[in-house]
């Protein structure tokens, strides 16, 4: 898990300069889909994964924030040739979560459920 997430934050990373900027932070507001597709190819290239972007809509698969309201949100779940499954979501910030998110998927389900909504 290590370097999915040391991917993962050199990921972010990589886009920062992009997102437009808030109070001096970078904003990723709007960039999950394109930042998700992004990780994905990366952790496939570079951490010998099978990844698939995962997320959706208001209701039907999207994230619970910190705010207790569904957004519509993108993240990665995949598994690595070692048959650890995972989750990594690197614009969770936008919803009052941390910029990297990445644990095993067993984890997330418990930790997240109550944040992604649809995905149980």
């Amino acid at each position: 898990m290590q370097l999915i997430e040391e991917i993962s934050r050199v990921t972010r990373k990589a886009l920062e300069p992009g997102m437009p900027d808030l109070d001096g932070k970078p904003n990723p507001t709007g960039t999950c889909l394109y930042a998700s597709f992004l990780l994905q190819r990366s952790l496939e290239k570079f951490a010998d994964c099978v990844v698939k972007v995962r997320g959706g809509g208001q209701g039907d698969g999207g994230l619970i924030g910190a705010d207790g309201i569904c957004h519509g949100h993108y993240w990665v779940e995949g598994r690595t040739f070692a048959g650890r499954s995972f989750v990594a979501d690197i614009t969770a910030d936008q919803f009052g979560l941390k910029p990297v998110v990445v644990l095993p998927l067993r984890e997330a389900k418990g930790e997240l459920s109550t944040r992604r909504a649809g995905r149980r």
